[in-house]
């Protein structure tokens, strides 16, 4: 009888010796509870909070080094002044992108006119504009052409101020009353023009930088038979005025078009 207690106490001690390792090993081998992500789902994953390091942040942060300005949606913006590209870079010239130039007439709204050099036609780079033109030797300076429908786009007033907003001064007068303006007649139309230079921060695609500075604009408003088209040539100062008898012998070439009534 005592010889069976001793035998069973012995077995008792040797279970409890072991049981301990044999739970540890449990306690080790079981999974780890998998955290909780708020916003998470099993098909979306986790939401991410914050962009890796280097990522240029989409609501205006610091860019990499090197890397070309951005506009706020996002896309290459025309370098303008002191802005350049790394080397190496290729152009971001969205003209270049827009295809080629068209070979056809010019004309819109009922009206037909010429280019003449240094003036370039070149394919636009907005389907809201109904002709466009480079300057050679400048990639800034562009005359954008404009028809928006008869008595869609509000009275030469109107369009002439929302022009001369775009331009700031130096010296903090009011551009308006450093504009020059004037009225002519073609081919039976009025043509109503402006001039203006300045700081300009009304460009499609210009740089994050701020307004371009010592800029010009020649604008003109032909009154044509189905509304008025708009010519809005800007630039550096040196090459629209370089420009400026191409810009007056184009309104001097306007005529009555039937092609382009619409």
């Amino acid at each position: 009888m005592l010889r069976a207690m001793k035998t069973l106490c012995f077995v008792v001690l040797v279970i409890v010796a072991l049981g301990a390792p044999l739970v540890a090993c449990q306690k080790s081998a079981a999974p780890a509870e998998t955290a909780v992500v708020p916003g998470a789902n099993s098909l979306a994953g986790p939401e991410l909070t914050a962009m890796p390091g280097e990522h240029p942040s989409p609501n205006g942060g610091a860019l990499p080094p090197g890397h070309p300005a951005i506009d706020q949606n996002g896309m290459p913006a025309q370098p303008t002044g002191g802005d350049k590209l790394p080397p190496g870079h290729p152009s971001i010239d969205t003209a270049a992108a827009a295809g080629p130039a068209p070979t056809g007439p010019a004309n819109a709204g009922g009206l037909g006119w010429n280019d003449f050099a240094p003036l370039v036609r070149r394919a636009p780079k907005s389907s809201m504009r109904a002709a466009e033109y480079g300057i050679e030797g400048d990639e800034h300076a562009e005359l954008s052409v404009f028809y928006f429908g008869e008595g869609a786009a509000g009275g030469v007033e109107a369009n002439v101020e929302r022009w001369l907003g775009q331009f700031s001064q130096p010296d903090g007068s009011e551009t308006a009353k450093k504009a020059k303006r004037g009225e002519q007649k073609v081919a039976g139309m009025v043509v109503n023009t402006v001039e203006v230079t300045g700081s300009f921060a009304g460009g499609m695609g210009m740089s994050a930088g701020g307004p371009a500075t010592d800029y010009m604009l020649l604008g003109a408003i032909a009154n044509g038979p189905n509304g008025a088209v708009f010519f809005k040539l800007t630039g550096p100062s040196a090459s629209v005025a370089r420009a400026r008898g191409a810009f007056a012998q184009m309104l001097g070439s306007l005529h009555p078009d039937a092609a382009a009534a619409h």
